[in-house]
């Protein structure tokens, strides 16, 4: 990860949005958490690129 997108994740909180929601899903026992949160990853990734 470059240090860039690195920033760009922790001043938006990206992290803490990924975190939240698997917290989420965890509470409501959604089956599908593994290709959710790598999902959520992904966009995290590009979004922290586009910034």
């Amino acid at each position: 990860m470059t240090k860039d997108i690195y920033i760009a994740r922790k001043l938006f909180k990206l992290d803490d949005l990924n975190d939240k929601v698997r917290e989420i899903a965890i509470d409501r026992n959604i089956e599908e958490l593994e290709d959710l949160t790598a999902i959520i990853e992904e966009t995290i990734t590009q979004l922290a690129r586009a910034l």
